[in-house]
């Protein structure tokens, strides 16, 4: 897991932490501790592909690293 990745996806995207957190159903807390151990389930993985619309090389390269 990039999460050094993911963490610059969400900066440049002007997507709050906390707009995310709701998306995926979590707390922003929940969301933070995530970020910090890189531990995203597979739904939430493609919930972010999806907002973010990342390609297929950019998801594999943030959570498949």
């Amino acid at each position: 897991m990039n999460t050094d990745r993911l963490r610059d996806v969400i900066d440049s995207s002007g997507i709050t932490i906390t707009a995310l957190s709701g998306k995926l159903g979590m707390s922003r807390t929940a969301l933070y501790r995530k970020l910090e151990t890189g531990d995203f389930k597979i739904s939430d993985a493609r919930e972010i592909a999806k907002t973010f619309r990342l390609t297929n090389e950019e998801l594999v390269d943030i959570f498949f690293n």
